[in-house]
């Protein structure tokens, strides 16, 4: 285990080297409305609003220069290897591939240490475009073994847009040691070609929110949760909680989504807004506000429910900010969203050895 921990020690970057990375791989392209098509034709800009793990805090190393090796070895080994041999030593090349509906996934390389495996996939468009820098395989993979697993984090690591390949890296973390020879990755469909709202200002009236507005019991027959931080999430009790009462339907100039609710609730200011149906779609954003000096207040946690309206299934998303009334005198509301995009269904699996 030793090694193991020498090995992330070897991988964590230094914030000359989190500077780099974001400076190289996320190009910065603003415009006047905040608005970014997210398409190999386009440069672009990513947001970070979580930490990575502490298993795949080496893709932040990615823009290291790297020397070249033997032609048969993948990219990302060489970029390991790169940055510590020790830690190379650890993925075996797996190069294993299947492709369907024109698109090719391939199983690049694996390892496997106690409690702990990680591996990494790649998907590239054949015959299109369909596959972009916000590729985000939408929740439709799954992990089959000879015994149960599932994947800690999946984190989409980089996308070449001369070769349109987007490279993921998958983790899996088990209380007791991982004893399998082999797994099946299955990918059911990813999503691309969304729009990015990147911290546009909001135009709605701050003056005039309401101190008692109509609240009721959070639906929970069609899915529903928190977000945010443990120790704040945690006290909340899913079974009697309060939101807003989705009561109107405000543009505020992003595709598919709406603000429905907003008012205080316990001394705290909650923002509702509609996505849509978060089964068929990957709308999702957040709110946020800026101060006289700019400086950003987060919510402190968020809230997702959904229920049928007028006969379609609806999902809302409610933000909760620790601001009091006279507080937002002085605030301005900003946003930034993802919304839009194509699916695209396929049946894309591999088995392949761990190590």
């Amino acid at each position: 285990m030793n090694n193991i921990n020498g090995l992330y020690d070897a991988l964590t970057p230094d914030d000359v080297q989190k500077e780099r990375m974001y400076r190289n791989i996320f190009v910065n392209n603003e415009n006047n409305t905040g608005v970014v098509r997210n398409n190999r034709a386009m440069q672009f800009r990513s947001v970070i609003r979580k930490p990575l793990v502490a298993c795949i805090a080496f893709v932040l190393c990615l823009t290291i220069a790297v020397p070249v090796l033997a032609a048969n070895v993948p990219a990302f080994y060489q970029i390991i290897f790169a940055i510590s041999p020790s830690a190379a030593q650890f993925f075996m090349p797996v190069r294993m591939a299947h492709e369907n509906n024109g698109i090719r996934m391939e199983v690049e390389s694996a390892f496997i240490r106690g409690n702990m495996a990680e591996f990494y996939i790649t998907m590239q468009d054949l015959t299109s475009n369909r596959i972009d820098a916000f590729i985000d395989l939408f929740e439709s993979y799954k992990i089959n073994s000879s015994s149960p697993l599932s994947a800690s984090g999946i984190q989409l690591v980089n996308f070449d847009d001369d070769t349109g390949i987007a490279r993921f890296h998958i983790g899996i973390h088990e209380y007791n040691d991982i004893n399998q020879d082999k797994i099946t990755f299955t990918v059911g469909r990813f999503i691309s070609g969304q729009y990015r709202y990147e911290s546009i200002p909001i135009d709605i009236d701050l003056s005039s929110i309401s101190i008692t507005p109509d609240l009721m019991p959070m639906p929970t027959e069609l899915g529903h949760g928190f977000g945010g931080l443990p120790e704040i999430v945690d006290t909340l009790d899913v079974y009697n909680y309060n939101v807003l009462v989705p009561s109107s339907s405000t543009d505020f100039g992003v595709e598919g989504m709406t603000i429905t609710a907003i008012g205080f609730i316990n001394d705290k200011l909650h923002i509702q807004m509609n996505i849509g149906d978060s089964l068929s779609s990957n709308n999702h954003g957040w709110f946020f506000f800026k101060d006289e000096n700019g400086n950003n207040i987060q919510e402190l946690y968020g809230v997702t429910f959904s229920e049928y309206i007028d006969g379609e299934r609806t999902t809302f998303v409610e933000g909760v900010f620790d601001i009091t009334p006279l507080e937002l005198i002085n605030l301005s509301i900003f946003g930034t969203f993802i919304s839009g995009g194509e699916i695209v269904e396929g049946q894309w699996q591999v088995t392949f050895p761990l190590g």
